[in-house]
């Protein structure tokens, strides 16, 4: 029984933990996607505005 609730206990915390980080990465993608800096990023293989 004891073993139940400790293993409960510790996938809730996991859950938890997996689904606050995906919610803050996806705010954070958001918030970028409408900064100014985000438009003036050089990807890889692109050339440097001249």
């Amino acid at each position: 029984m004891f073993t139940t609730y400790l293993l409960t206990v510790v996938l809730s915390a996991l859950a938890t933990v997996a689904f606050s980080s995906l919610g803050i990465y996806l705010f954070a993608e958001a918030k970028w996607q409408h900064h100014p800096l985000a438009r003036n990023i050089r990807l890889p293989g692109q050339r440097l505005p001249v």
